[in-house]
């Protein structure tokens, strides 16, 4: 990946960093709403974000695209 998209140690660290934030903030979001909203919706809602998302990095050009 750092070859791939000539980053440095700096933005692969925050690559790492930015994926731990949101996995945290939005695994205890997702718990509460699933108590609210019903498991298997917010479970395939969540599905459709991740493939949305992992789509998106897949596509970034760049590290800064990647981080953002």
């Amino acid at each position: 990946m750092q070859q791939e998209l000539q980053a440095g140690a700096a933005a692969i660290e925050w690559v790492g960093a930015g994926y731990d934030l949101s996995y945290a903030a939005l695994l205890i979001t997702g718990g509460r709403l699933g108590d609210l909203h019903g498991r298997r919706r917010i479970f395939a809602c969540g599905l459709a974000v991740f493939t949305v998302a992992s789509a998106g990095c897949g596509a970034a050009s760049g590290a800064g695209v990647l981080i953002a």
